[in-house]
Order: C-alpha cells, then structure tokens, then sequence
C-alpha cells in the first residue's frame, strides 16, 4: 500500500475523536509536521493535550517541547517543566533529555547542573545519544 498521509489524517481522527489515546497523539504529530493536513501547531498542541492528559507519556513529551518552544502556543516554561516531568518520570528519554536540558540552562528553575546530570544520565542509560553527549561535555 502506498504511504498516503491524507488517509492516515482521516483514520486518525476517526479514532482520535472516539477518545483513542495514540490516535490523538499520532494526529497531534500529523498536524505538527504538516503531513496530510496543512501545519499547524496549535491543533497538533491540542492533540497532544488530550494525550497528555490521559498520561501517554510521548505526548506529555511533545507537548512540554511546544511550551519550550512557544510552537502553538507563548512560550511557557514553568508549563513545559510540568510536563516534560510527568514524562520523564515515567521513563520517557525524551523527555528526560530535555528535562536536563532545562535544568542545564536554568529554563523556568534555577540552573541545576547536578539535577541536569541526573536527568541527562537517565536518558542516557537508555541510549538517548545527546544525553550521552552532554555526559561526556559535564
């Protein structure tokens, strides 16, 4: 079958408005990328939300970057802490990474390299090849 984003947009969001979790995150990165649907990151930050909100860790993920980035949304960092948090203490190295990062760089909390470190190896421990980098720069 060839790959046609447009149909995987209409399936998505059959799902997503039943309330299926990944569906909605799936939409959330469809319309962040723009594939099968025009770009937009304030619907993508709503799908995300829904996700997030029923703890899937991989749109808590997306979503705290979106606050970090103000993608959608003002930038917000205190917002992207609580739920690039919620992630990464669930053990998504993702969000761990930048958790660290956040830390690293005093964003939204006072700069904390040893809570950067222990975010980073956290993330790196599972492979996570910029948290390694960032272990080796420490």
């Amino acid at each position: 079958v060839p790959q046609d984003y447009a149909e995987a947009v209409k399936w998505f969001q059959l799902a997503a408005d039943q309330g299926h979790v990944t569906a909605q995150f799936n939409l959330g990165n469809m319309y962040r990328d723009g594939k099968g649907v025009p770009q937009n990151y304030a619907e993508a930050l709503n799908w995300y939300r829904l996700a997030a909100e029923q703890g899937n860790a991989a749109a808590q993920t997306n979503l705290g970057i979106m606050y970090n980035n103000g993608q959608g949304v003002l930038q917000d960092h205190l917002e992207a802490l609580k739920w690039l948090r919620l992630a990464a203490e669930q053990g998504h190295a993702t969000a761990q990474y930048n958790l660290g990062f956040m830390y690293y760089n005093g964003q939204g909390v006072l700069q904390d390299h040893l809570e950067a470190l222990k975010w980073f190896r956290l993330a790196a421990d599972q492979g996570y090849a910029d948290a390694q980098h960032n272990l080796g720069f420490m």
